[in-house]
């Protein structure tokens, strides 16, 4: 699935429309495809490593006695 997604990425291009036609194609070496049916999954995927991460660091607060290395919702994160 890794390297499913890794080529993807890979070698992707993009062109620019201007008045005198397509300007000439620009290396894209960062991001996530616009309107990408798999953007979402991507982002989760890569999100999910994240937060897997910090909590092995083990950083954190406590709380009432229980200790919290984030607070992950679908649309938030604290940390």
């Amino acid at each position: 699935t890794c390297l499913l997604l890794s080529n993807m990425y890979n070698n992707n291009t993009a062109q620019v429309r201007l008045k005198q036609g397509l300007s000439k194609r620009i290396q894209i070496s960062r991001g996530c495809r616009q309107g990408d049916s798999l953007s979402p999954l991507t982002f989760v995927i890569v999100f999910d490593l994240i937060i897997r991460q910090i909590s092995k660091i083990g950083n954190g607060y406590v709380l009432d006695k229980t200790h919290y290395h984030d607070v992950s919702y679908m649309d938030n994160l604290n940390l």
